[in-house]
């Protein structure tokens, strides 16, 4: 059977767009790469993400397999994450997270229209137990992850994060944050652009805000719990992403509470 793959939801920028479907070829690989057969122009997809190969023959035997090929970039297969040189089997009504792009796998007779997209989710029980957030660069590319979950960060915003994140708790001078985005332009909006990002983490339940509180605490800013506790959610990013004027500005989160890859 020939299947094919609709998009349903695209965090961050890039050429996909919603809605759209991609042909899913056995033995085709997925990734950013050019001259790969399944193409996701996206950066947070890998150059060479994953492979689709056939599936034991069976009737009760998913016809099709994905083997995750990346070792930096997130894969999963209906809200399951799928470990690197990992496969598994999946067919029509399958859901496939590759990177921040969420598709539905649809099988030959598919003609219903695009519906509403549905929110990128991690794998079930993965709790923020150890909370962290997770850089990934890769060339140009960059995009931030708290357990599992894209921010809807622009690339440069994301660069900027990646900036301080490399220092946490500590100052990060305006000028090295301009050399890490590679532009000379005014950093202040891109903090903006951060401290929006996790609002929508804390707005959506993704991030439990005492947890944001509890981390901002062991930054070792200063900062005592009692004081953040009386703090409203903006006065509270604030926190998180303190600006010290004329200097630069401040992650103020514990080091193990981030992680920068470097895909190459």
């Amino acid at each position: 059977m020939h299947f094919r793959a609709r998009v349903l939801r695209v965090v961050g920028p890039g050429r996909l767009r919603e809605g759209e479907v991609v042909d899913l070829p056995e033995g085709g690989v997925i990734g950013r790469e050019p001259g790969v057969e399944i193409r996701l122009d996206h950066p947070s997809v890998s150059r060479r993400h994953a492979r689709i190969t056939a599936g034991p023959r069976g009737a009760l035997v998913p016809p099709l397999r994905i083997e995750n090929l990346s070792t930096s970039s997130g894969l999963f297969l209906d809200g399951a994450p799928l470990e690197p040189g990992g496969a598994r089997g999946f067919g029509e009504g399958s859901r496939l997270q590759i990177g921040a792009v969420l598709l539905e796998v649809l099988g030959p007779a598919e003609t219903e229209p695009f519906c509403s997209p549905i929110p990128l989710e991690g794998a079930p029980g993965e709790a923020a137990a150890s909370p962290a957030f997770v850089i990934t660069r890769d060339g140009d590319a960059c995009v931030v992850q708290f357990a599992g979950r894209y921010l809807d960060l622009q690339a440069a915003a994301a660069r900027a994060f990646a900036a301080l994140a490399a220092s946490p708790s500590q100052v990060v001078h305006v000028w090295d944050i301009q050399e890490a985005v590679g532009s000379a332009g005014v950093v202040a909006p891109l903090v903006t652009a951060i401290r929006h990002a996790v609002r929508r983490l804390l707005d959506d339940g993704a991030l439990d805000e005492a947890l944001l509180r509890g981390l901002i605490a062991r930054s070792g800013s200063g900062e005592r719990l009692a004081s953040l506790e009386s703090l409203d959610r903006d006065a509270l990013l604030r926190r998180l992403v303190l600006s010290r004027r004329g200097h630069g500005y401040v992650l103020c989160l514990p080091p193990d509470a981030v992680r920068i890859i470097d895909a190459g």
